[in-house]
């Protein structure tokens, strides 16, 4: 939570003010913590986010643009195929406190979190983005795109989330998921030079060749000159999830045919209270993922 703090600071996020302007409400805060995982479940590092409270914001007074787009998965699946058939090196970026890094235009003020020496008042105008606005994806989108470009990337028409880099026969490729960033090339120096460029735009963390990416394991067969795919360690974490580790695995879960209609929904009140503890939509989609991802 201090390192945090501390790179809020850093980045200059917020300036303290002795008091609110006439008419003005401060925006909560709320601590999100996180653990990322590697591709066997082990512990690969902890999070804390101090993520502002977007709901209570007022569209058009604190935000008007909220969109941001991330580069498909099929655009994954063909650079990492692209990287196997030219044997071309395919490495991991992920960029930290990446929301951190937009300058916003709106005027917002945040309450400063206890417990720790953030002002006198305990009433911040924030003057870079933070998790939890409704802008924050917009304005770190957009900061990132104007950089790429500035550093010599052209976007993809098919995919706007996907760059590429031209130097004489050397080519980079990079896609963006967020803060998430899948780099091809076929130049390992070239590949290098250019981390080293990210790095002096934003605090870019390294993850060498891509083993682990937006919850799909992939391991790289130089030999083969493949990759495969998996997504175990995500599937593990949905049976946690859902309460499923003790279940019997079977090859056909339902039967073929089955159709499910309204007929099948609850109709007394005890049936409705039992549904509304069972997450249906939330597996649903959870595994509409892994059905797209591998």
């Amino acid at each position: 939570m201090q390192e945090e703090l501390d790179s809020l600071k850093q980045h200059g996020t917020y300036r303290c003010v002795k008091e609110l302007p006439p008419g003005r409400k401060a925006v909560g805060f709320k601590w999100v913590f996180k653990i990322k995982l590697n591709l066997d479940n082990s512990i690969a590092w902890y999070k804390a986010h101090l993520v502002a409270k977007g709901y209570s914001q007022i569209p058009g007074q604190d935000f008007t643009e909220t969109t941001s787009p991330v580069a498909r998965l099929a655009s994954y699946h063909a650079l990492l195929s692209l990287a196997a058939r030219l044997n071309l090196e395919a490495h991991h970026l992920d960029i930290e406190t990446a929301f951190l890094n937009g300058t916003l235009n709106e005027e917002i003020y945040m309450n400063a979190p206890d417990g720790f020496h953030t002002g006198s008042n305990g009433v911040w105008q924030l003057q870079k983005s933070l998790y939890g606005l409704k802008q924050a994806l917009h304005v770190w989108n957009k900061l990132l795109d104007s950089t790429l470009k500035r550093l010599g990337f052209d976007q993809c028409s098919k995919d706007t989330c996907v760059y590429l880099y031209k130097l004489k026969n050397v080519f980079i490729i990079l896609a963006v998921h967020v803060d998430d960033m899948l780099i091809v090339s076929n130049s390992k120096s070239q590949l290098t030079e250019m981390k080293c460029t990210l790095g002096q735009h934003f605090k870019v963390k390294d993850l060498g060749e891509v083993k682990f990416l937006l919850g799909i394991g992939v391991m790289c067969n130089r030999k083969s000159g493949s990759f495969e795919h998996s997504q175990q360690a995500y599937i593990d974490q949905l049976l946690k999830r859902f309460n499923l580790c003790d279940a019997k695995s079977v090859t056909t879960p339902l039967l073929s045919g089955v159709r499910l209609t309204q007929d099948n929904c609850p109709t007394t009140d005890k049936e409705n209270l039992d549904m509304a503890n069972v997450p249906y939509a939330s597996l649903v989609g959870a595994l509409m993922y892994a059905a797209i991802g591998t």
